[in-house]
């Protein structure tokens, strides 16, 4: 029964939102947990033009990204809001460092001083992550939104229709 503790515990801190502690690899539903969580904190950040919590799932030149784009939309006063309606997995890679492609559709709007309510407008994005262990834990160290022709075929869990992972 010792043996099954480390992984009670792992399991514990995945359900309680933390990030993936480490081990020997993520499995293709943690690397998932890890890259929504990270997508919510992201879209938290850009709504609140604040950086707060980025650094729990992102490190190295993933941050460094996030924290310039936070503080390009603080300079100028604006918010970057989301209203995802549907995230799904389209591209898992476990192999080496593991690489995950969410699909994002939704509603999202640019607020600014001048406009600080605007209308909601439609979009899709991908969202390529590369997951590496970071003083022990497994964070988001790389990213890019993905340009439409790079953009991976969308598998069942997208064409499902309204829902959210």
């Amino acid at each position: 029964m010792r043996w099954a503790l480390p992984f009670l515990v792992a399991a514990v801190l995945l359900a309680c939102g933390e990030p993936a502690p480490a081990g020997p690899g993520l499995t293709q539903a943690e690397a998932l947990r890890l890259a929504l969580r990270a997508d919510d904190q992201r879209r938290l950040a850009f709504a609140e033009a604040r950086a707060g919590p980025l650094e729990d799932y992102f490190s190295g030149p993933a941050l460094a990204g996030a924290q310039r784009r936070v503080d390009s939309l603080a300079q100028r006063g604006q918010r970057l809001e989301e209203r995802p309606r549907l995230r799904c997995l389209v591209h898992w890679r476990a192999d080496g460092s593991p690489e995950v492609v969410l699909e994002v559709r939704g509603e999202r709007r640019l607020a600014a001083p001048r406009q600080p309510d605007p209308p909601w407008a439609s979009f899709v994005r991908q969202w390529w992550l590369r997951l590496g262990l970071v003083g022990g834990r497994w964070l988001v160290t790389a990213d890019l939104e993905l340009p439409p022709d790079r953009w991976w075929p969308a598998g069942e869990s997208c064409a499902a229709g309204p829902g959210m992972l």
